[in-house]
């Protein structure tokens, strides 16, 4: 098991030109699934596909359950077929996750911007470190809106409770809207 040391913030969406032309970016399609974990953890599937290669890759992840800055995290590569094995095992009245990952270097670190669908302006920025007290800087064109490192409203598995009151909203919409 290892560290997961991470920065949260929420920020106005960048403009999408903007984030394509970062150097080095990568743009990631994300599901994401929680499954059912033991007390104090939560256990989640991921299946990300490369936007440009269509490349897919499965991860089961555990990591402690509380928000903050520090979690403990096991993440490993698992098969497409132990990932729709594992689907079986999904947390009840959780819903999946959908997201959109922007991830690019910047001032030594990796930033990643996650979009959702219920989200037009908005986002999800976080930033990795190796330590609590390490310095970082963001790029001056992010609009940070609030630091949501410790919000555990804004964790991803809230997010995808979130996004199901989404969904059932755009179905109650008159379709010429």
């Amino acid at each position: 098991m290892s560290l997961e040391i991470e920065r949260k913030f929420r920020i106005k969406m960048p403009p999408k030109a903007w984030l394509r032309s970062r150097e080095g970016v990568s743009v990631t399609s994300l599901v994401q699934c929680y499954l059912t974990a033991r007390p104090g953890w939560e256990r989640r599937v991921r299946q990300a596909t490369n936007a440009l290669t269509g490349e897919v890759r499965c991860t089961l992840t555990e990591k402690t359950e509380e928000a903050g800055l520090i979690r403990t995290e096991l993440e490993k590569e698992i098969s497409q077929i132990e990932y729709e094995a594992l689907l079986e095992e999904m947390l009840p009245g959780t819903p999946a996750l959908y997201k959109v990952r922007w991830a690019f270097p910047y001032a030594g670190h990796a930033i990643e911007i996650d979009c959702y669908p219920f989200w037009e302006e908005e986002a999800i920025l976080e930033v990795e470190l190796s330590s609590p007290e390490e310095a970082f800087t963001l790029p001056p064109e992010i609009k940070v809106l609030a630091d949501v490192t410790d919000d555990p409203n804004l964790k991803n598995r809230a997010l995808a409770l979130a996004m199901a009151e989404w969904e059932k909203d755009q179905e109650k919409m008159p379709e010429n809207q």
